[in-house]
């Protein structure tokens, strides 16, 4: 949801696929973030917390890759580096 969420925001992809990112599922009923925060997501996590979520200190994360079309219909291919691939069989790498 928030690579889709900031890709529809108009972020460009290369940023998107770097930012950090959360994860919350039913068990454990904890919010967990793929890497140590940043200022900005401190703030989410404050405010998530402060509505009675549970913030795990464990780093738990997920790689994702994408294909992103331009607006002239060029297939970019775009590879989390977390995962430390790359693109291949798109217009760019």
């Amino acid at each position: 949801f928030q690579v889709a969420f900031d890709l529809l925001g108009g972020l460009p992809a290369e940023r998107v696929i770097t930012e950090s990112r959360i994860h919350h599922q039913w068990q454990p009923d904890e919010v967990f973030i793929d890497r140590e925060p940043n200022d900005k997501w401190k703030a989410i996590l404050g405010h998530l917390s402060n509505r009675g979520y549970r913030i795990s200190e464990k780093r738990r994360g997920a790689a994702v890759q994408f294909i992103q079309f331009s607006d002239s219909g060029e297939r970019i291919g775009v590879c989390d580096p977390r995962k430390g691939g790359r693109p291949a069989g798109s217009g760019k790498r």
